[in-house]
């Protein structure tokens, strides 16, 4: 189970703000663990993150560009009126949203062949990748 967030420090293809991507078992982690902030069985989860790889890059065609990647991902569900809002602390970034963002996190990941160059938040702005290839299968 694999999960990408980063964010280009050059947005050289105009894509400003933070990126996900993950591999079909970490899509599905992803999925679980928002399902459970839609259903108030959590406030928050964290979930550990790999550094993207060049092939992960290459997705967004700005594969030559630096990166900040975070380790940890915390994803938490805030008041319906609050505004989303991302921190980064410690190499965990926090990504607090809305009850109705989560619906909106959750329709993406359970589409995830079709969410390529999508965004799933406006602000902050976290562009979603889908599915990636598990670079560990490719090495066996």
């Amino acid at each position: 189970m694999v999960i990408y967030f980063w964010r280009f420090l050059e947005n050289t293809e105009n894509y400003p703000g933070w990126n996900l991507a993950a591999t079909t078992a970490g899509t599905v982690a992803l999925l679980r663990l928002v399902e459970r902030l839609a259903t108030g069985q959590t406030t928050a989860e964290v979930i550990d993150c790999a550094d993207p790889t060049p092939e992960v890059l290459a997705i967004p065609n700005n594969g030559r560009a630096a990166v900040s990647a975070a380790r940890r991902l915390c994803i938490a569900c805030v008041d319906l009126h609050e505004s989303a809002r991302l921190a980064e602390q410690d190499g965990t970034v926090t990504l607090s949203v809305s009850s109705e963002q989560v619906k909106q996190l959750i329709s993406a990941l359970e589409r995830p062949d079709s969410a390529f160059d999508t965004g799933i938040l406006d602000h902050p702005a976290v562009w979603y990748w889908g599915v990636v290839p598990d670079a560990s299968k490719a090495d066996g």
